[in-house]
């Protein structure tokens, strides 16, 4: 059969991705800070930029492609980058592991998988539905069709059933039985409410804490006060602002519009067509609001408007509007009022984006000459510093995730300045190197006051020890409320819970909530004091609710299939994990993109 399908010699086009780990766009790419031609070294194969940039402006055709009606945001580029680099990882990993498992496939296998198994991404093809639905008639006809190439089928279920094998081979040895099973749905399904006490150290004194107690703490603790080299850089955020070409584009448009208006255009088609406001699918529509929800320029045009009246153009921070007022009422003594509107936004458009970077790069240049604040106070710009920060970390403090600014500020004296680079916000930044640290311990000196609050804790916590054990004796069922209520102790009646609940006030404590559960299939009504990290809890049993364990016995089969295929996404997931901290993985490629 699949020799036959082989012999298909004229392929038809079929608008489809298939993407293993996520999809791939191409990046706008920025200043190059180092010489480096690889975007990155993924278990010692190196992964060249060329080849990589290539990959993704092929997968941005074709998302452009199967979503020609879709904007293209910043973000949406930068999550392609992000999910390409990890397919990458994927792709590596998965190839090692075959070729270690040397796990092949049958021809019979990837025609009995066609066959059998159509592909969703073939399922919502028109060409292959009857009254809207798939028709898998159609698609054994198209299989046959001798004018169709299949290959690519071939190929992806080739792909397909050696992932699947291999998955095989990694799960393995996950084998659960019938008690496990149980225990999990029981822990799933099993809840109870209570009403518990919480003894927490302000039921004891104020402790004191000597000099020396301070000094074997730090001595003891010493590790947790270890600090590797850090560095702070300064920075100026260069804004993107439209140019007064923007602002005069922007005007321009939203006076068409008002002509249409005048003229007796519909204002709610109007605003489906060229609104950019999030109610533009509505015709523009924003419903009923009271004075005080709307900027300060929009509130006083909408409320000085009749029902039916359409405002001319006013300017917000948000852009230029145009409003119509269905309809006005009084509602609890307030003025309401039902209106639309359509917005035209004041976008920076290339002009402006080119003025940025000039500006970014003329400040950059300045610095060359003369000290960075006095370029920033020459340019009007406010500097600000960065927290401290270390070789390991990508992510600085108030500017985000860019190693390469943190490669820089490591291989770079004091007073270096960086080359601009864009962010996320759209913003350039540039930065100079402000602050640099070796490795070392915090003195005691800077620790000393979180050192006696963690001593001044362990005291506390041990008296309340005490205490709570010497009240916990007194507390009954029947004296619960009584008591708590007499000692001024906290009572947290709690919603139904499981072991693995939150509790509003307590906590997430799973020793605590997995006592109140047993209280229900015991003959206890409270239970034991249970030790947390803030204090000791005792709780009462108001209401429990088991597990449905008829439930459990008809629907066994399904119920044991979804925790068999749990525990294997879990084993598969921390295999997986594990390939990827021993691939040693390095990503360079923040010196190419903006991420």
């Amino acid at each position: 059969m699949l020799n036959q399908m082989r012999s298909f010699s004229r392929p038809i086009t079929i608008a489809i991705a298939i993407i293993f780990v996520g999809g791939m766009a191409t990046m706008g790419i920025t200043q190059i800070f180092s010489e480096k031609h690889y975007v990155g070294e993924i278990d010692g194969e190196k992964i060249k930029y060329k080849n990589f940039y290539e990959m993704v402006q092929q997968t941005y055709s074709n998302y452009r492609e199967n979503n020609p009606d879709k904007e293209i945001t910043e973000e949406l580029l930068k999550n392609f980058n992000d999910q390409t680099w990890q397919q990458l990882i994927q792709q590596k990993i998965l190839n090692d592991a075959l070729d270690k498992y040397d796990i092949e496939v049958t021809d019979k296998e990837i025609a009995e998988k066609i066959i059998k198994e159509p592909p969703e991404m073939l399922m919502n093809q028109e060409a292959l539905m009857t009254d809207g639905k798939f028709d898998y008639q159609k698609y054994l006809r198209a299989l046959k069709n001798p004018e169709i190439n299949w290959s690519w089928l071939e190929r992806y279920y080739y792909k397909r059933i050696q992932y699947e094998k291999l998955r095989n081979i990694i799960n393995a040895d996950v084998i659960v039985t019938r008690e496990e099973v149980k225990n999990d749905y029981i822990q799933s399904h099993e809840k109870a409410k209570a009403d518990v006490i919480s003894f927490t150290t302000d039921l004891v004194d104020s402790v004191g804490v000597t000099e020396q107690e301070i000094q074997n703490y730090y001595n003891e603790f010493k590790d947790n006060y270890w600090l590797p080299a850090q560095r702070k850089l300064k920075f100026v955020k260069i804004p993107l602002e439209p140019s007064a070409e923007d602002e005069k584009y922007a005007e321009n448009q939203i006076n068409d519009i008002f002509e249409e208006l005048q003229e007796g255009a519909d204002f709610a088609e109007l605003a489906r067509e060229h609104s950019e406001g999030p109610s533009k699918e509505k015709g523009g529509d924003l419903g009923w609001f009271s004075k005080g929800r709307m900027v300060k320029e929009f509130e006083e045009v909408a409320f000085s408007l009749e029902p039916g009246d359409i405002s001319e153009p006013v300017r917000t921070q948000f852009g230029w509007h145009i409003i119509q007022v269905v309809d006005k009422r009084v509602k609890d003594g307030k003025e309401e009022a039902n209106a639309r509107h359509i917005l035209i936004k004041v976008e920076p458009g290339a002009s402006a984006k080119r003025n940025q970077e000039k500006i970014a790069f003329d400040f950059y240049e300045r610095c060359k000459n003369d000290s960075f604040e006095v370029v920033a106070e020459e340019f009007g710009y406010k500097v600000s510093e960065t927290k401290a920060f270390d070789k390991e970390q990508t992510y600085i403090p108030g500017l985000g995730k860019l190693p390469h600014l943190v490669d820089f500020a490591f291989k770079n004296t004091i007073g270096a300045v960086a080359q601009p680079y864009q962010i996320r916000s759209k913003e350039y930044v540039v930065a100079s190197v402000s602050h640099k640290s070796k490795a070392h311990y915090k003195p005691l000196a800077e620790v000393e006051e979180d050192i006696i609050s963690e001593i001044e804790n362990m005291k506390k916590m041990n008296l309340l020890e005490e205490k709570a054990e010497q009240m916990a004796k007194q507390i009954t069922p029947e004296n619960f409320d009584q008591f708590a209520n007499e000692n001024n102790l906290k009572v947290t009646t709690t919603e139904m819970i499981k072991v693995n609940s939150y509790i509003r006030g307590v906590g997430r404590i799973e020793k605590l909530n997995k006592a109140i559960i047993e209280l229900g299939n015991s003959n206890k009504a409270i239970t034991d004091l249970i030790k947390g990290d803030k204090g000791y809890y005792i709780a009462k049993l108001l209401k429990y609710q088991p597990a449905e364990m008829e439930k459990f016995k008809k629907e066994y089969t399904s119920i044991r299939e979804d925790y068999i295929n749990q525990e294997k996404r879990s084993n598969y997931n921390d295999w997986y994990e594990n390939q990827k901290e021993e691939a040693n993985i390095k990503d360079w490629r923040a010196n190419y993109f903006q991420l």
